[in-house]
């Protein structure tokens, strides 16, 4: 999907597939217009919900059917009967060639939908496939030059291509052919037929972590789950299957696997540490070792990130921030913890408490220990400043059950304290030209206080 967000980013994901791929525009009569179960509503489909694998359509045409990867012997087997000629396919892979994009769209449109569109994701290469389709009409060239031009010769990606490269370059389990290598998948490449190598996907999650090629808001646009699996710990983007860690917090990882033949792998980003791994294996019985790698690899590197980024944040923002000019009494103490954030320990402003103030509206006035504010980062930035929000939260001495009481509310009410139009939760620190952090400012106070 990088590739469509160099196209003017997700300005496409709304519209209808058959707006760029004439094949899928109103191909059935008005009877089957309105037979949902045999026939896909391509009218409806959009680019986003190929993309996120919500189309409801099938997830391969032709591409490892059973009628040319199994036996007749083997099929009766499994209690399969065999099929009149008139039902077998013509393309799909060894023995057959590959589809030409005719011989795809004919069997696509002949092959009834899994679920409606947007109902539950459905992983899909035939969609892919289609986005492939639909990428060459909005830039007007063939997929290959697409690749070339926006990804591989801006990132310098020596040892990725669209089409087999040099055997000798190569880890070959077995040979070529076994190892499906050489394996010819014709226009299912944008589906997952592209070789590379581990150090190019490192280059590539780097590129996107940093905006290399498209900017911030596209990438964080981009980077957010457009649906929900049955687990809770699984989530699906365009295309990221986004896995959600909860130690020692709350943490998503951007990950995109991929397997054919011997050959699987795995990129992983975490954009609140700004890092990521890729994990590339072959060999037989690999398929889940990537995923088992890079669960191990998860465990160690999250919390030793978290750790990290709390060291930088103690040493940066950390501290005492205070004016007494004698008209104005104010204070705050950061300091950094076992929790996300920085917690304030201490705000006087003009002599007055505020934490024990903020306790009395929230209702705790005797007991103020259990209420929580930290500054957390909005990821908003100008030259020498850095806005951070204050989290304010009562904290419950009890656990309550069900995700109604005892879900974290605090989206709802970040901004809910408004004084003079400025939020009581803005704050903005003040750098120098080495990036020290040199005061801190509660913006809806109307003071700026020196780091001491």
């Amino acid at each position: 999907m990088l590739l469509y967000m160099t196209f003017n980013g997700t300005k496409h994901f709304e519209e209808p597939v058959s707006k760029y791929v004439p094949e899928l525009r109103s191909p059935y009569n008005s009877s089957q217009q309105i037979d949902q179960i045999e026939y896909v509503n391509w009218d409806e489909v959009t680019i986003g919900e190929l993309a996120s694998h919500q189309a409801g359509i099938p997830r391969d045409y032709a591409f490892m059917d059973l009628t040319a990867i199994a036996p007749p012997q083997a099929l009766s087997r499994m209690g399969l009967p065999s099929l009149p000629k008139s039902e077998r396919l013509p393309c799909g892979n060894a023995p057959f060639p590959p589809c030409n994009r005719q011989q795809f769209f004919d069997g696509i449109l002949d092959t009834q939908p899994i679920a409606a569109t947007s109902s539950t994701p459905l992983y899909s290469n035939a969609g892919y496939q289609i986005l492939g389709y639909a990428l060459e009409a909005i830039a007007q060239k063939p997929f290959h030059e697409i690749l070339m031009e926006r990804i591989i010769e801006p990132l310098g990606l020596s040892r990725s291509s669209h089409s087999m490269p040099d055997p000798s370059l190569a880890v070959i389990p077995s040979d070529l052919t076994s190892s499906q290598f050489n394996l010819d998948i014709g226009d299912a490449i944008p589906a997952g037929g592209i070789y590379s190598s581990p150090k190019d996907i490192s280059t590539l999650g780097r590129a996107i972590l940093a905006n290399t090629l498209v900017s911030p808001a596209m990438t964080r646009r981009w980077m957010k789950p457009a649906t929900h699996t049955a687990s809770l710990q699984v989530s699906v983007g365009h295309p990221w299957e986004i896995m959600s860690f909860t130690e020692p917090r709350l943490v998503d990882l951007y990950t995109k696997a991929g397997n054919i033949g011997m050959y699987n792998s795995i990129m992983a980003l975490s954009p609140d540490h700004n890092a990521g791994f890729a994990i590339l294996t072959a060999g037989n019985g690999s398929f889940s070792l990537p995923l088992k790698l890079g669960e191990q690899v998860a465990d160690i590197m999250l919390p030793a990130f978290e750790q990290m980024a709390k060291n930088q944040a103690g040493r940066r923002f950390a501290g005492t921030y205070a004016l007494d000019d004698g008209a104005s009494n104010s204070s705050i103490t950061l300091v950094t913890d076992d929790e996300p954030g920085l917690k304030i320990t201490e705000w006087i402003s003009n002599s007055v408490n505020m934490v024990q103030a903020f306790a009395a509206k929230a209702g705790l006035q005797d007991t103020p220990s259990l209420l929580s504010m930290r500054l957390q980062p909005t990821s908003l930035k100008s030259p020498g400043r850095v806005s951070f929000s204050a989290v304010i939260q009562g904290l419950s001495p009890q656990t309550t059950p069900g995700p109604m009481l005892s879900a974290c509310l605090t989206w709802l009410e970040l901004d809910s304290y408004i004084y003079g139009n400025i939020g009581m939760p803005e704050f903005e620190f003040s750098l120098n030209e080495e990036g020290d952090v040199v005061s801190l400012t509660p913006r809806a106070l109307r003071i700026t206080l020196p780091k001491v």
